[in-house]
């Protein structure tokens, strides 16, 4: 979503607009905001994930982390950039990962 160049330039001003314009926020979370939010907490109770996570708070943090990082560090290296974040999210900052079987 924050890949091409013009998209990372609009943000800071798109999300400006959108705390200000109720009907801007209204347009782009029911077209992007909404049906990511709805999938995610579909998905997850299925999924292995630890009881009583918060399906919006994942959400926020991936999307978070992706507009810093593309939006504000520029970074160049999307596929690095979500392996590390998967990493993250999936093994935490001070828990290990599994030893392959």
């Amino acid at each position: 979503m924050f890949g091409s160049a013009e998209t990372r330039a609009a943000m800071p001003g798109l999300m400006a607009e959108m705390r200000q314009d109720s009907g801007l926020y209204e347009k782009l979370s029911a077209r992007l905001d909404s049906p990511t939010r709805d999938e995610l907490r579909d998905y997850l109770p299925g999924a292995s994930v630890r009881p009583g996570l918060d399906p919006n708070t994942v959400l926020d943090t991936i999307a978070g982390a992706a507009l810093f990082a593309m939006v504000i560090r520029d970074i160049a290296d999307l596929d690095g950039f979500a392996a590390s974040l998967e990493d993250l999210l999936l093994y935490g900052i001070l828990g290990q990962r599994p030893t392959p079987e």
